[in-house]
């Protein structure tokens, strides 16, 4: 652990993190409140639904891929278009999906509503777990493939030179 190796941004990163930690766990009814209407209002899963468009069409418009190193059922029988239609509809159901099980699962959870009847335990820990997977699993993928089109755009194929 050296003064070279200290990241400022990371540390105030962490800070930041800590601090919004103690304000939640300080103002715990407020902060349920605001997540209930949250994820009561539209916003999320239309946030969901335009990072996956936004994502699959930078991606497909700004990156360049070789077709013969393209895989998949769909992409090579059906082609490009196919394939993103796809792609789309696979990281926006996955998400808003997920979202709507999330959002039953917090509110019964906290506000005693009755989204779930006759699951068990298990059965809604199951939930909370594939469910916060496959949101995770949809953003992060929309969010890779937006950040690949910005920053990898102009990338070229590398070959190594023959010695």
């Amino acid at each position: 652990m050296t003064r070279k190796n200290f990241s400022p941004l990371r540390f105030f990163v962490i800070v930041f993190l800590l601090v919004l930690g103690v304000v939640i766990f300080s103002n715990k009814e407020d902060a349920k409140g605001v997540v209930k209407i949250t994820l009561e209002s539209s916003w999320p899963a239309v946030l969901i639904w335009l990072l996956a468009i936004v994502g699959v069409v930078a991606e497909r418009v700004f990156t360049t891929v070789n077709s013969d190193k393209q895989s998949g059922v769909v992409y090579q029988s059906f082609g490009k278009y196919a394939d993103a239609i796809f792609s789309i509809a696979t990281f926006g159901f996955a998400g808003s999906t997920s979202l709507a099980l999330l959002k039953g699962l917090y509110l019964q959870l906290f506000f005693q509503g009755t989204y779930f009847t006759g699951f068990a335990d298990f059965d809604l820990a199951s939930i909370f777990l594939i469910s916060s997977f496959l949101l995770f699993h949809s953003t992060n993928g929309t969010l890779r493939l937006i950040i690949n089109a910005v920053f990898q755009a102009e990338a070229n194929d590398i070959t190594p030179a023959k010695t």
